[in-house]
């Protein structure tokens, strides 16, 4: 027996997907939330929140690599986050494409060496300043 579409949208709207959220008080939910949010909206995908949503997990990776012992997992989130913020879309794809050219060409690099090389290529606030204003 086939399923009609009023069937469908039933047993859809019955079982709502997960969204994740970060669980830190005073956090904004992360960019993969609000791009499913905004996607179950309009049913198309959002751009800016699709590349935002690549920034916060490519900045979290530089980030683990140095700090992954001196920093909280909530303090990695809070950067990650911000990085993904502060970034323009034309940024990001910047910081993309730098990544998989370093990645590439530059045998042995680092994450974080990427990370740190890129923002002080733009002109960005380093992960260092940031972070002592996150624990003020």
């Amino acid at each position: 027996m086939k399923n009609t579409k009023s069937q469908l949208e039933r047993i859809v709207s019955a079982q709502r997907p997960t969204e994740v959220h970060f669980p830190y008080y005073n956090y904004n939910n992360g960019f993969a939330t609000h791009l499913g949010m905004k996607y179950r909206e309009t049913g198309e995908v959002n751009i800016e929140l699709f590349l935002r949503s690549n920034a916060e997990g490519m900045v979290r990776k530089g980030i683990n690599e140095k700090f992954r012992r001196s920093i909280s997992s909530r303090e990695t989130d809070l950067l990650a986050h911000h990085y993904a913020s502060v970034l323009t879309p034309d940024q990001i794809v910047r910081y993309k494409d730098y990544t998989v050219f370093c990645k590439t060409m530059l045998v042995g690099i680092n994450f974080t060496d990427i990370l740190e090389s890129f923002l002080k290529k733009e002109s960005i606030t380093p992960v260092e300043e940031v972070l002592a204003g996150l624990r003020r």
